[in-house]
């Protein structure tokens, strides 16, 4: 797709794999440890399934969501390591990170836009503080109620931001959310490397 600047007026990034680093295999590592059993055996048992969902649109605690991995992955850990190993998968920020928001934020506004849940959120949002002070609002999906990569999450993005869709830039590394954004008027940018940021604006 090719990006027409000229049209831009709002930049929204992708959190994790596109800003900080994301290892989900730490979090089952965590959790496979306290439990003595194999991070294999999880890694088959942990799914992005119903509940999931319903927890990073914040219709659920993190209270709820560790009782349901307890009785997915077969599991007998009490909430304080699930949550330890939920938080370990949050990583540093990726290299490119810092020079791709300060080049965003030099022509447009920025914003991210992530799927997250609270129980992250409270940890990133802590630790990345001064990464993401340059951008002018965080939009987290536990807190609008919506993830993408519903229609309605991205409506909800532009409508707050106060701009048209099409005039919004975004950046996301997986391929069924910049499809979605897409169908909605979004100009989008699929995230597999640091170049497919800071190209767009060198």
């Amino acid at each position: 797709m090719d990006i027409k600047l000229t049209a831009v007026r709002a930049v929204v990034f992708d959190l994790g794999r596109v800003l900080i680093d994301i290892q989900p295999r730490r979090c089952l590592a965590h959790w496979a440890r306290h439990a003595n059993v194999a991070v294999a055996e999880l890694e088959r048992a942990f799914v992005h399934d119903a509940e999931y969902e319903r927890f990073e649109r914040g219709e659920i605690t993190f209270r709820d969501y560790a009782a349901h991995l307890r009785a997915t992955l077969a599991v007998n850990l009490p909430d304080d390591v699930l949550e330890h190993g939920w938080n370990a998968l949050l990583g540093d920020a990726l290299p490119h990170a810092r020079d791709a928001i300060a080049a965003a934020t030099a022509r447009y506004p920025g914003f991210v836009f992530s799927n997250s849940n609270l129980t992250h959120e409270t940890v990133w949002r802590r630790t990345h503080a001064e990464l993401l002070a340059p951008l002018q609002q965080i939009f987290v999906s536990s807190s609008l109620g919506l993830r993408k990569p519903e229609a309605r999450a991205y409506r909800a993005v532009a409508d707050s931001i106060g701009v048209a869709p099409d005039a919004i830039l975004f950046f996301d590394d997986l391929a069924e959310n910049v499809a979605a954004s897409r169908a909605v008027g979004y100009q989008a940018v699929h995230v597999r490397g640091p170049r497919d940021i800071l190209d767009v604006f060198c």
